[in-house]
């Protein structure tokens, strides 16, 4: 028997508290309201439930996010995981973490370990990664099972963060589908004009 696809509570308790800072306390509960029982009843009875280093389905983490997002058009929903995940990333390396972050990680140090950063928060799916040239990678994820694809929206305006957070400016990525014998394969193509390589 196959087990469901699980999320780590860390990659949508965050995004949560931002929403509630920057759009209110009201719009998390009202997302909260619209969720499917069975959701509900796993991810607890309300926003503050919700545990980082706890384990969900994956069915659970995309009825969240579907009840986040229904009143939002594609646009606003890219808009809201960019800004979301970029204040997220900053606030988390700020000050001394941020310093040490960027003097022990660099772009490619990040993509020899893309698979084990991937693992923190998702139990399916493989990821791999290639320098295509001094200010060019590309990631391939494989085999995600708990694929959503608000998550997917999500996982770009992360690497965006994340390689913003290393020191790469002037960043455009662009994500596309593939397909393999297995699925869906989500491809990001990342580039940037000035920064480490």
């Amino acid at each position: 028997m196959i087990r469901e696809p699980r999320t780590k509570g860390a990659a949508i308790a965050d995004f949560l508290a931002w929403v509630g800072r920057e759009h209110g306390e009201s719009a998390v509960r009202a997302a909260w309201s619209r969720l499917p029982a069975n959701a509900r009843a796993e991810l607890g009875a309300d926003q503050q439930k919700l545990m980082p280093f706890r384990w969900y389905s994956a069915s659970a983490v995309n009825a969240l996010c579907d009840a986040l997002t229904v009143h939002l058009t594609p646009i606003e929903q890219e808009v809201m995981a960019h800004e979301g995940t970029r204040a997220i990333v900053e606030h988390t390396l700020r000050g001394l973490y941020g310093s040490m972050f960027r003097l022990l990680v660099g772009p490619r140090r990040y993509l020899d370990r893309v698979q084990t950063v991937w693992g923190l928060f998702h139990d399916t799916g493989a990821i791999t990664g290639e320098v295509i040239a001094d200010r060019e990678h590309v990631t391939r994820l494989r085999d995600w099972r708990g694929r959503h694809p608000f998550v997917v929206l999500l996982n770009k305006a992360f690497a965006h963060a994340l390689y913003e957070s290393m020191g790469c400016r002037g960043i455009v990525i662009e994500t596309t589908e593939e397909r393999d014998a297995r699925g869906i394969v989500d491809v990001q193509r990342i580039r940037w004009m000035d920064g480490p390589v």
